[in-house]
């Protein structure tokens, strides 16, 4: 059974998808020396009401944040769903300073689309970002650096 790439209804890359090519891509920057970076970008509840319930956000809104996140974020750049409020880009080849700038700009993105009405207008937006020069052995390694960040971010 082929594993399913994309969600039909909203673009995004499946958790499936992303991890395992999120495994061959940092096995490949391993052995070429190159970074990966991983953004992990939490929609949660409003803001000042200590709510992390995820807004309720249709196959729509996640299909434009996705292309939102995809001109931010650049070619080479991979989008993928974590779970209902999670979403993760994959940067191959970006370096931790440059991954944080993109980070910011997608958080500064996000929160305007949510003044358009996309999202509600208080959801909170929190962006979290691990980077790795080929020290990290497993791409889930990765992904829980990101949400350590992620973690720290929404406290802060």
């Amino acid at each position: 059974m082929a594993l399913r790439e994309t969600d039909i209804l909203t673009g995004l890359h499946t958790p499936g998808y992303l991890i395992a090519f999120g495994a061959r891509e940092l096995e490949h920057a391993r052995r070429n020396g190159y970074p990966v970076s991983l953004i992990t970008i939490d929609l949660g509840g409003p803001e000042g009401t200590g709510s992390q319930a995820a807004p309720d956000i249709s196959s729509e809104t996640a299909r434009k944040l996705g292309d939102l996140i995809r001109r931010i974020a650049g070619d080479g750049s991979v989008i993928a769903s974590l779970n209902g409020n999670e979403i993760a880009v994959l940067l191959p080849g970006v370096e931790a300073d440059k991954a944080s700038r993109i980070g910011t700009q997608i958080r500064q993105g996000i929160r305007s689309t949510a003044q358009q009405g996309l999202l509600p207008p208080r959801a909170s937006v929190s962006v979290g970002v691990a980077s790795t020069s080929g020290e990290l052995k497993e791409f889930e390694e990765l992904i829980h650096a990101s949400r350590i960040s992620l973690a720290q971010s929404a406290v802060s």
